[in-house]
């Protein structure tokens, strides 16, 4: 019973901690700066960020593990063998939370290891500059059950050299931005780092107004 109780604190414990990154990681990407100078560092920082996240996760069964093996080393090897059993049957009991908090901190982890690797890539070739045509400005709003809404941006277009479409998401554009984009602009000018699509800037050409982003 008592072993029972001490995993169930352990998993507790582990669900407030992984809550609280969770919110961090959250308030990080929201908070950091989308365009501008440096935005392929905050690229490249929210990636580790994330890959910090996917190994507190996937550490969790190991936690478990290298516990037990503390537990268990020095005693007699018929009585190792009788609590390895009972721990196998605890960890049935509870379910399979720690497997599932490995295979989701491996997926974690890949996706922010993915994301490195673009952002090294940035950094070692450059950015470029693209003119994007026939572009648009979209938003989606989510809410969550307490009512807490929330924006997200995007912004699609062809360039022209290459006939390439691409898309850039944002956590806030004005609506005038939003206006300019979707009913006056003829092409949009942006420096970009072509892998991880961090922004440096972007420059709405419209027919009256030009708007440049991020601002002074």
């Amino acid at each position: 019973m008592k072993k029972i109780t001490d995993i169930l604190k352990n998993r507790i414990l582990h669900i407030i901690i992984a809550f609280i990154c969770v919110i961090v990681l959250i308030v990080f990407i929201i908070a950091a700066p989308e365009m501008g100078k440096k935005a392929l560092f905050y690229e490249t920082l929210k990636a580790f960020l994330v890959i910090g996240f996917g190994i507190y996760m996937a550490s969790f069964p190991f936690v478990i593990a290298i516990k037990h093996i503390k537990e268990t080393k020095d005693l007699p090897d018929t009585q190792v063998e009788t609590r390895m059993e009972t721990f196998i049957r605890v960890l049935g009991h509870i379910g399979f939370i720690p497997f599932v908090t490995l295979a989701l901190g491996i997926l974690v982890i890949w996706a922010g290891g993915l994301q490195v690797g673009d952002c090294i890539k940035d950094y070692r070739e450059g950015t470029v500059d693209i003119v994007l045509m026939n572009t648009t400005a979209e938003y989606y709003r989510s809410t969550s059950t307490r009512g807490y809404s929330h924006k997200r941006y995007t912004v699609k277009g062809m360039e022209v050299s290459t006939r390439e479409n691409y898309k850039f998401r944002f956590g806030s554009l004005s609506n005038q931005v939003m206006d300019a984009i979707n009913t006056d602009s003829d092409r949009i000018e942006m420096r970009i780092y072509p892998n991880s699509k961090a922004v440096v800037y972007m420059k709405i050409c419209a027919s009256d107004q030009t708007i440049v982003l991020p601002g002074e």
